[in-house]
């Protein structure tokens, strides 16, 4: 079987979509399926390739727009175009499996199937925001965006994809209980709920470490809780003055954190290489 998983994030990029697609891709090679992708740069540069595992090919296009975090808009979408990629190489796949609904390369994918090829198995990899009525958003710009996509992008892009997948997959075994409801739209079968996982070789206890902090792990914004931990942070601190905090993330929120930093005993991190985290998530007694 030969499979093509398109995703917005490259393989070293150090989001959670990046290192699923890039930790899946390896571990489906290792049982003998043949996997390409195709994915961004996440910049202007490009097209880029290059090999991942023993012989997988990633082909990483240039973006032309929302290539980072620090977009005037603070969209995280890559626009990259891939139809053209597609319609040479996809006929050489037994399927497609596409990573999240609401992204650029998804609608393509989802377009290509519907003009070029109907044949075509696609996969559909949810990895949450089906339920956005229940986020809470920390700008004005993340409350217009939500909205649009709640009321505009759901309604007809998103029912759309949801609809036409073969199969669908998510993370979250709400996600998928509420995809009728959210999307107003009747799947029966082929729903599969696979929670993510880790590698416990690489994330396990490590002797003969001292749990300094308590820590906070990822996108800095109120739907990840970064605010809330900074309240924690605040009280404990004014019942012990000894205990170090840790926050490792981007996003929005950035500005209050580093004022906090400024306050409170936290060490700061932006980004960290993955295969260094596990011995931070160590020093941690809670995260």
């Amino acid at each position: 079987m030969k499979i093509l998983i398109i995703t917005p994030s490259p393989p070293e990029y150090l989001g959670g979509l990046a290192l699923f697609s890039k930790d899946l891709s390896i571990n489906l090679e290792k049982h003998n399926i043949e996997v390409d992708m195709l994915t961004s740069t996440l910049s202007k540069k490009g097209p880029l390739f290059e090999r991942i595992g023993n012989n997988i090919n990633v082909l990483k296009l240039k973006t032309y727009a929302f290539s980072d975090n620090n977009n005037l808009l603070r969209v995280k979408n890559p626009l990259f175009f891939i139809f053209k990629q597609l319609k040479k190489y996809a006929k050489n796949y037994d399927l497609i499996h596409v990573h999240s609904y609401i992204y650029f390369s998804t609608i393509q994918t989802f377009i290509y199937k519907l003009i070029f090829n109907r044949k075509i198995p696609l996969i559909l990899h949810l990895h949450g925001g089906v339920q956005t009525e229940e986020y809470k958003t920390s700008t004005k710009m993340e409350k217009v965006l939500l909205l649009l996509k709640k009321y505009v992008f759901d309604f007809l892009t998103g029912k759309f994809i949801l609809k036409k997948a073969n199969a669908l997959i998510s993370v979250s075994k709400e996600d998928i209980l509420a995809t009728n409801r959210v999307f107003k739209i009747t799947r029966s079968k082929n729903n599969f709920y696979i929670p993510n996982v880790i590698d416990s070789n690489k994330f396990k206890k490590l002797d003969n470490i001292e749990k300094k902090y308590i820590g906070f792990v990822g996108r800095l914004t109120k739907i990840k809780g970064i605010d809330l931990f900074l309240k924690i942070v605040e009280l404990i601190n004014n019942r012990d003055k000894s205990q170090k905090f840790l926050i490792i993330g981007e996003g929005p929120y950035i500005s209050e954190v580093k004022k906090a930093v400024k306050k409170y005993p936290i060490k700061f991190i932006e980004k960290i290489p993955h295969n260094e985290i596990v011995k931070l998530y160590n020093e941690c007694s809670i995260i």
